[in-house]
């Protein structure tokens, strides 16, 4: 029998919502599988819920320490080499793990596999190809070009070359290679589709525990380093739309801050002699201090937006009204950029 696999939920008072992510896994796992749904100090009914659905999902409390925690609490609960991860707001393809278990056994040398996404909005409708959008996503996407994550490893070799493609299935292409500078731009790499051999990622299978947002793009940049990874071109998850609580649903500046210490931390971190686009580093670095001294800028905040934009080199207009007290910087602001956008 192929290697088993572990599934890693964490939550916080989503009861209905992971039940329905629940669902969707135990459409996908096969017998010796199993499913640990870490609740992060919900305050509701998940427990009970969670437990309704008996084996083989595990269910284990933790007190609140957000979503990083959670996941480092379940790959330490994790009874098997190959770990899943799942939103608890998401869902599985039913073949998502049958697809991706294949690969992982096909080359034991890959740290971890991921796929593409599909999004469905609250009216239902699904969106496909979720990588392209992300690209350019002002969250999780970059200012500058891209390439999609298909063009970045070696060619396409055939699934239906290498692995059993399941009766019904269109074919798709495995590309396998590893990940350069182009992580410090995109979020390639989601929870819900990546399927990690922890054997090979080692030390870097931990999460950071002390941010509550974009710190699975910052576990992900690490896991990278460590080997060669594959990347399935079809859609293995959907991404949820809902009107409850979502951790990337924050304001601009807690955004614009992430990207800065994702970046800091996975890349600013390295020697200046390591190998590493550098130029693009810089160019990225000084983007996210640009937007954030606008936000501040635009808040009534102008001497602190007054040390980014110094620190950064910017025009010396945003400068001017960096002069100017809190209410009339940030009004003349506000009416500087709604003139550039009806122009």
């Amino acid at each position: 029998m192929s290697a088993a696999v572990t599934v890693i939920i964490p939550t916080y008072n989503r009861p209905l919502l992971v039940a329905r992510a629940i669902r969707s896994v135990l459409a996908a796992i096969r017998e010796g599988d199993e499913i640990l749904v870490i609740d992060d100090g919900s305050t509701d009914n998940t427990e009970a819920v969670v437990r309704s659905f008996g084996e083989p999902v595990r269910y284990h409390r933790i007190a609140n320490a957000g979503p990083g925690a959670a996941r480092n609490t379940g790959m330490r609960l994790a009874q098997h080499d190959l770990v899943a991860l799942l939103d608890s707001d998401d869902e599985y393809y039913p073949d998502r793990l049958l697809l991706e278990r294949q690969v992982m056994e096909k080359y034991p040398n890959l740290v971890f596999s991921f796929g593409n996404l599909a999004f469905r909005g609250s009216n239902g409708v699904l969106i496909s190809d979720l990588l392209s959008v992300y690209q350019t996503d002002a969250n999780i996407g970059s200012p500058f070009p891209t390439k999609h994550a298909r063009e970045i490893f070696g060619p396409a070799i055939a699934f239906s070359s290498v692995c059993e493609l399941p009766d019904g299935s269109a074919d798709f292409g495995i590309h396998i290679g590893n990940f350069g500078h182009e992580m410090m731009d995109v979020h390639y790499v989601l929870n819900d589709t990546v399927l990690i051999r922890r054997s090979k990622a080692g030390a870097a299978c931990a999460y950071p525990e002390d941010a509550r947002l974009m710190e699975d793009c910052e576990f992900m940049i690490g896991l990278a380093r460590e080997g060669p990874v594959a990347f399935l071109d079809r859609e293995l998850a959907i991404v949820n739309g809902h009107e409850g609580p979502r951790l990337a649903s924050v304001d601009q500046m807690n955004q614009v801050n992430a990207r800065l210490r994702v970046l800091e931390r996975g890349w600013g971190a390295l020697p200046r002699t390591s190998d590493c686009d550098w130029a693009r580093y810089d160019a990225l670095v000084r983007f996210y201090r640009l937007k954030r001294a606008k936000i501040l800028l635009g808040t009534g905040r102008p001497k602190e937006a007054r040390a980014e934009f110094d620190a950064v080199g910017a025009p010396l207009v945003y400068r001017i009204f960096t002069r100017l007290p809190g209410f009339f910087a940030s009004t003349m602001y506000r009416t500087l950029v709604g003139l550039k956008y009806r122009m």
